[in-house]
């Protein structure tokens, strides 16, 4: 049985919408299926959520919540940007990894949500809504990169950003079909690494003094 606050009753409907999204697809994620696998009544749901869509839509909302570039919170606590940049990133795709290797079935429910959004006549919107709130994300962390580094970006940082997301598009949907991590880890550290050879070189590392050995 669910939990007592409203709050905990909702994130409860939203938990079993994931399982069964993942499990049997967003066609099979039926009111009475979502029900049932969060052991509650059609009436219970009613009292939470007015309908399948607006639980729908929560679902998409946390899981790209959830899911924003976990650099901001990890990657840039953890290590020293200003040292580091490629670190940083690593870290943070390597905090994302172990989000989706603890809950595999989160983005595949995500998957599964985003195409089916495709098809549905504002869904386009909706999932240009969700990378929206992606590339935001990886943005802020690529700018807060180059302050803590004094340099700057030799590429626009919004390209950058959509770099990333591809990246990480890439490493989710391969890591769910092979279920590789060690591959997975080492991908999020060539990308970490392809992103920021885009860092304009270091005015320290490569004025005059640091040539002086060619002489």
């Amino acid at each position: 049985m669910s939990r007592g606050t409203a709050a905990d009753r909702r994130q409860d409907l939203i938990d079993a919408a994931l399982r069964v999204i993942a499990r049997e697809g967003v066609g099979g994620a039926t009111t009475r299926a979502i029900t049932r696998e969060a052991g509650v009544s059609l009436g219970y749901f009613h009292y939470v959520f007015t309908s399948r869509d607006e639980l729908i839509t929560a679902v998409i909302d946390e899981v790209t919540d959830t899911d924003r570039f976990q650099g901001e919170e990890g990657g840039l606590a953890g290590r020293s940007a200003e040292t580091d940049p490629a670190g940083v990133i690593e870290a943070g795709l390597n905090a994302y990894l172990d989000l989706l290797m603890a809950s595999p079935h989160r983005e595949q429910a995500m998957l599964e949500l985003t195409l089916s959004a495709l098809r549905m006549p504002d869904g386009q919107q909706q999932a240009k809504r969700q990378y929206e709130v992606y590339h935001r994300s990886a943005a802020e962390v690529l700018d807060a990169i180059a302050r803590a580094c004094g340099r700057s970006w030799a590429t626009p940082v919004e390209d950058l950003a959509e770099l990333l997301v591809v990246m990480t598009d890439g490493l989710t949907t391969t890591w769910l079909a092979t279920r590789d991590s060690a591959a997975a880890r080492r991908g999020a550290r060539i990308c970490a690494e392809a992103v920021t050879a885009h860092l304009e070189p270091d005015p320290v590392s490569t004025g005059p003094a640091s040539l002086s050995h060619r002489r």
